[in-house]
């Protein structure tokens, strides 16, 4: 392939992107206002749809026994949803957190902590452990309906 080729399936790849993102949201906004859910909610769930490949990807390097490419995969990608994506989105457009309840922000931080506890300690998550962050995660989109 060409230089010139490669450069016109990149522009076209992210112009679909673009494209398909902007049909995904409306059609979120959409359901969501037929359903009456806020736009927190949606979101939420939104960025969970999104963080699949990464939830695949872990699980698939979990069954291998590869811990270093698990923490590496979600710290990276947590690290550049929150620093790269959030920044720049706020660079293009700045907003504000008013709609954002306290609760859910107390609730986010303390997973947050939790998580950093559960990782220092003992080097290494357990069971027990994942499924006091999913409850964590399941009470903050609770808290976002």
């Amino acid at each position: 392939m060409t230089i010139r080729l490669e450069v016109g399936i990149g522009i076209a790849a992210l112009v679909a992107t673009v494209l398909a993102a902007r049909v995904l949201l409306e059609g979120a906004l959409f359901i969501g206002e037929s359903l009456g859910l806020s736009d927190l909610f949606l979101g939420v769930m939104l960025g969970v749809g999104t963080s699949l490949p990464e939830l695949a990807t872990a699980l698939a390097a979990t069954r291998r026994a590869e811990t270093d490419l698990v923490v590496g995969n979600v710290l990276g990608s947590n690290l550049f949803n929150s620093l790269g994506v959030a920044g720049f989105a706020i660079v293009v457009g700045p907003g504000s957190l008013q709609s954002i309840d306290r609760s859910i922000l107390v609730v986010m931080v303390g997973a947050a902590l939790v998580a950093g506890f559960f990782a220092i300690t003992g080097r290494r998550i357990v069971r027990w452990e994942g499924a006091v962050l999913v409850m964590a995660f399941v009470l903050m989109a609770a808290l976002s309906v």
